[in-house]
């Protein structure tokens, strides 16, 4: 099996070395998180225990959150991460677990939404490939406030480190496995009508077993599959928006999640950041050199007679910001989607991946594969057969990328 040895420039751009992640040992004081995050720690509606007992969704956990565990039982080892989403930290009481530390605190005995939000989510996706809850901590502190806590289970680091490191080095087979382990969990998270609404590299970890698990659900919601899903666009500066996010189109679903799997799995081959910008506009006219510009049937007259490379997004026009995209996001003639496979993709597979990664990244989100339909592709089933971990990839990992074990 050939190495997939990563490039240093993309779109005729050299591309800065990436520095290591910077992480504190202090615990930051939730204030100073406000500060830095633009959050009130406070406002989030807080739930009695006889509020979960009659809610339509939290009765199901009642019993999870009925004794809250004392995180002071766990000593901690070191401080993984901070984000918006909250600390990380690894501790250890008989066993090593993450820890990570809720934004949203309660003055009293209630507890937050947003903590019993991804518990919810945690419960209610239990597989092989989603991060496993133990259970709900809760720390009292000296300002007579709350702290809640999730005890999970301990990623040995996560995808965004394992792509972007020079020296991790990934072969084809390892490849695979990765992208089936993801594509395996985004199909059982939206068999249960729930859609993550923020898969990047950095909402996945690698266990210490080779393990892909899916991170972080404080932005999972439900979804109707047979009807309009009418919810405000939740959207990240990371590269791995799709497309009606940009638009603000409310009625989006799970194509969301399959664009940012594409992205990742292509990312996996080419060993860069692909669409990766400092804003909206620059991601956007990425995306567009890579796949094309979002077309309307009108426009499509036009274009045809220039280049077969387009693809159709009926009544764009019609969205939010279509104007604005129309406007400042510039037309690529040939997109490089193709034939930037060619070059990193092996002859032997290349027409199936460049099937199977064109739809799950089709700019109409309708038209989008399904993450159960791509598990079909017969890539997957092409000798040799993936095995259920990447334990050979975790055996090659440079010591200085222990120092930044990562959960969520």
């Amino acid at each position: 099996m050939s190495r997939i040895i990563g490039m240093n420039s993309f779109m005729g751009v050299k591309l800065k070395p990436l520095e290591p992640k910077k992480t504190t040992t202090d615990e930051i004081d939730h204030r100073e998180y406000q500060k830095q995050y633009n959050y009130n720690p406070f406002q989030d509606k807080c739930y009695s225990r006889e509020k979960i007992r009659n809610h339509e969704r939290f009765h199901l956990i009642q019993r999870f959150v009925a004794e809250l565990e004392d995180k002071n039982v766990y000593a901690t080892r070191r401080n993984i991460s901070g984000t918006p989403f909250g600390n990380v930290e690894k501790v250890k009481n008989d066993k090593v677990y993450a820890l990570k530390k809720m934004r949203q605190v309660s003055t009293s005995d209630d507890i937050p939404k947003s903590v019993l939000h991804e518990i919810y989510m945690l419960r209610k996706l239990r597989h092989a490939n989603v991060i496993k809850l133990f259970s709900c901590c809760v720390s009292k502190c000296e300002k007579n406030y709350r702290t809640f806590y999730l005890r999970m289970k301990l990623g040995k680091c996560d995808l965004d480190q394992l792509m972007f490191t020079v020296e991790v080095q990934f072969y084809t087979n390892e490849i695979k496995i990765l992208a089936l382990s993801l594509l395996e969990g985004l199909a059982f998270i939206h068999s249960k009508g729930i859609m993550h609404c923020n898969i990047s590299p950095s909402n996945i970890v690698v266990t210490n077993q080779g393990v892909l698990k899916i991170i972080n659900f404080e932005r999972a919601c439900d979804y109707n599959e047979n009807g309009p899903n009418k919810k405000k666009p939740k959207r990240f500066n990371n590269g791995y928006n799709a497309p009606e996010l940009y638009l603000k189109d409310i009625n989006y679903g799970p194509g969301i999640d399959m664009w940012g799997a594409g992205i990742i799995i292509m990312e996996m081959f080419v060993r860069q950041r692909l669409i990766m910008g400092e804003g909206s506009l620059e991601q956007l006219n990425n995306m567009a050199r890579l796949f094309g510009k979002i077309n309307t049937w009108v426009s499509i007259i036009r274009t045809i007679l220039i280049s077969k490379h387009f693809q159709v997004y009926p009544r764009c026009d019609e969205l939010p910001e279509y104007e604005s995209y129309k406007k400042y996001v510039y037309s690529s003639k040939y997109p490089l989607f193709c034939s930037f496979l060619t070059i990193w993709v092996p002859k032997k597979i290349y027409k199936l991946i460049e099937s199977l990664l064109g739809e799950m990244t089709n700019l109409y989100p309708p038209h989008r594969l399904s993450a159960s339909d791509a598990l079909k592709c017969p890539w997957f089933n092409m000798s040799p057969p993936p095995e259920k971990n990447v334990l050979s990839l975790m055996g090659r990992i440079p010591v200085s990328m222990s120092a930044t074990v990562k959960s969520s």
